[in-house]
């Protein structure tokens, strides 16, 4: 932890209003769909395989 870190009681305050949001928005981020895939085939083919045997 830095000893030169501002304080948050000493920043500016911003225009608040009532359409301000609380809390900041999160980038949202993509759905590993290349691994979900693969998850999904090998839920769908183990018991295949295991039939097989």
């Amino acid at each position: 932890m830095s000893l030169n870190a501002p304080d948050p009681i000493d920043e500016p305050i911003q225009d608040v209003t009532e359409s301000t949001p609380l809390l900041a928005k999160k980038a949202t981020t993509p759905l590993p769909k290349l691994q979900l895939f693969i998850i999904c085939l090998i839920r769908v083919v183990e018991p295949i395989c295991f039939q097989v045997m």
